[in-house]
């Protein structure tokens, strides 16, 4: 009996589909791009994890394990990356540090990134956050970085002062 083109894809897809058992005769799973939602988080070592590429993490640490995974780094070459310890690493992964601006303008230099992932204290100023991304010059980087570490009222203080200016500049005489 002869089966049409739209039965062998069929099977074909099926087959693709069926859990294969690996060389201990246990289930193996499926690849991630064949499952309709993302993977569970991870509950082990590295080599076990795979991040969705559509739904990113929310957390600073999620996402920065994330991209050091992405890279292909372990903790220990992300350490160096941003001058600090691997403990150090795995306690911004965890959450139980904040990511410090100087370590987010690290990755932004080592791997050429948007600064995104910039972090000030308590909530992250967005036009900050959007002002910082097109930021290439060192020394706007360090002004930025100081600002972040200023008290919410001190910022206040920087920004009224810098509209006022702003806005006397447009309204002075042309000289």
């Amino acid at each position: 009996m002869r089966k049409s083109a739209q039965t062998k894809m069929i099977e074909a897809i099926t087959a693709q589909r069926r859990p294969q058992r690996d060389s201990r005769t246990r289930l193996a799973k499926p690849p991630d791009e064949m499952l309709d939602h993302p993977p569970p988080a991870p509950t082990g070592g590295d080599a076990q994890v795979k991040h969705s590429t559509t739904t990113p993490p929310a957390r600073p640490g999620q996402m920065l394990r994330a991209f050091r995974i992405a890279r292909g780094l372990d903790q220990v070459q992300l350490a160096e990356t941003l001058g600090c310890t691997q403990q150090m690493v795995d306690l911004l992964e965890k959450d139980r540090r904040p990511l410090q601006p100087h370590h987010a303008f690290a990755l932004a230099e080592a791997f050429d990134l948007h600064l995104t992932l910039v972090e000030g204290r308590g909530m992250p100023l967005p036009e900050l956050t959007l002002a910082a991304s097109v930021v290439s010059d060192r020394l706007g980087r360090q002004m930025i970085e100081a600002f972040l570490h200023l008290e919410h009222a001190d910022r206040y203080r920087i920004v009224s002062l810098t509209e006022r200016l702003a806005r006397d500049s447009r309204s002075a005489p042309p000289h």
